[in-house]
Formats: C-alpha cells, structure tokens, sequence
C-alpha cells in the first residue's frame, strides 16, 4: 500500500511584511559599501594613523572603522528617508559594527611599521 501524502498547511508573513524584509535587506547591502568606501576617501587618515605609531594596530584600526562607519552613516542617514527607530537601530549599528571589525582586521595587518 501507498501512503497518501497528507496536505500541510505552511503559513506565510503577508506581502507587505516580505517586501518590507527585502527592502531593509537591500539597504542594509547599500550601507555596507559606504562605511569601506570612507577608507579610501581620505588617503591622509591612513598616513595620519601611522604617524602616531600605533602599538595596537587593531585597536587603531577598529577606532578608524567606527570613524569611517560613523561619518558614512551620517550621510547615508541625510539621504536616506526610511528613518524609524528600529531600522536605524538595527541597520545603522550592523553597518558600523561591520566597518569596525574590518577596521580591526585590516588595521592589525596594515598599520605594521
């Protein structure tokens, strides 16, 4: 005998609730960028950084990912038009957080001297 498949029922978040998700997701991959970009926008902080001669280089360069995410979210913010608290909450924060721990990985690599 063959077992009948029995029929499941899945439930799904309604249309705006997808469409809202892929949105911030969409936002959150725009925002990403900026903070890395804010690196190479001023050739002079890389230059400025090693003049101090940074004992802890990853520290240094966590310090230059929260200035380079903090400066680029700013001006994304002066753009952006989506400003409630809870996407700026958690959106805003991932993408400085995330500009921090590539400071902190490429500052301990980049700023030996």
């Amino acid at each position: 005998m063959t077992a009948q498949p029995t029929s499941e029922i899945v439930y799904r978040h309604t249309r705006i609730v997808r469409i809202a998700h892929w949105i911030n997701a969409l936002f959150f991959l725009l925002l990403l960028p900026r903070g890395l970009q804010s690196f190479n926008a001023h050739p002079m902080l890389y230059s400025t950084m090693l003049r101090f001669a940074p004992t802890r280089t990853a520290l240094t360069g966590a310090a230059a990912g929260l200035l380079a995410g903090g400066a680029s979210a700013t001006i994304y913010g002066l753009h952006c038009d989506e400003n409630t608290a809870s996407f700026v909450a958690v959106w805003y924060s991932l993408g400085i957080a995330f500009t921090v721990i590539t400071g902190a990985i490429v500052g301990s690599r980049a700023l030996r001297w």
